[in-house]
């Protein structure tokens, strides 16, 4: 699976995977804020942490979090590489893909909603368990109990499009493991922007599934905005240094946020 694991032997039906790196604090407010949905559930589930080589205090605490699986790379690697060797570690056929700064908010009826939708309709490979940024085409369909769930089109162009215009996110989602064993690992040779486009325009692509969103579900909070400007780069992490710093600091990290409004803005990302 990953580098270095550690696991319990159970048959969840339900993983909830969540991919980390040097930030433990918020990883371990994510993971309490579902745990609580989750052991109310009448399925097994368990969570499945993917570090991407933490380093200090961070890598410290990662074993101490109320985690079920946790898979550590030995030098860090990127995104793409953190997606992959994390979904490896997952043992059930729905993955709950979660980044270590969202918040659970929801209900554990969005999550058994969810799992109606993939055990109901075929067609759906991954469900949103947050709106699209933009309205996107698409069609309303329901489960057999009455709830409601839009299903998006893909659009077909084999040309990357900014984040947001097409229904595949890197925010919250539940997945099928065919989904992710169809479309294919991440591309680990690729930055965090470009690995997530990458995967994007290939959902988009395809034509065997579809993305579909809980009507109405927002099931999730970001916690940390101002520290998401890709922590796993060389970049990044030269940021998180300068920030740091007594004098410059300050000033660092207010350009810092705004840089991230303005590719907010320009569509290029969608974390907030």
């Amino acid at each position: 699976m990953g580098d270095n694991v550690s696991a319990q032997s159970s048959a969840p039906v339900l993983s909830a995977l969540f991919l980390t790196y040097n930030r433990v604090d918020l990883l371990a407010e994510a993971i309490a804020s579902l745990r609580v949905a989750l052991s109310a559930m009448t399925v097994e589930t368990e969570v499945v942490v993917s570090d991407d080589a933490s380093t200090g205090e961070h890598a410290a605490q990662l074993a101490a979090l109320d985690a079920d699986c946790l898979v550590s790379a030995k030098t860090n690697r990127g995104l793409g590489h953190n997606h992959n060797q994390g979904l490896r570690a997952c043992r059930s056929d729905a993955i709950l893909s979660i980044q270590d700064d969202w918040r659970f908010v929801g209900r554990r009826a969005d999550l058994e909603a969810a799992l109606a939708i993939l055990a109901w309709d075929g067609e759906v490979g991954l469900v949103n368990l947050m709106p699209p940024p933009q309205p996107l085409p698409g069609e309303q369909r329901a489960l057999p109990g009455g709830a409601t769930y839009w299903v998006f089109d893909n659009d077909g162009q084999r040309r990357v499009r900014p984040c947001g215009a097409r229904p595949y996110s890197d925010r919250p989602h539940l997945k099928r493991r065919a989904f992710v064993a169809d479309l294919g690992p991440y591309r680990e040779d690729l930055p965090m922007t470009r690995a997530e486009l990458d995967f994007q325009r290939r959902v988009a692509e395809q034509r065997r599934w579809r993305v579909a969103w809980l009507t109405g579900a927002r099931a999730f909070d970001h916690l940390g905005a101002e520290r998401s400007f890709n922590p796993g780069s060389p970049l990044g992490r030269r940021m998180d240094k300068a920030v740091a710093l007594p004098v410059v600091g300050p000033a660092l990290q207010w350009a810092r946020v705004g840089a991230k409004s303005v590719l907010r803005a320009a569509g290029l990302r969608e974390d907030a």
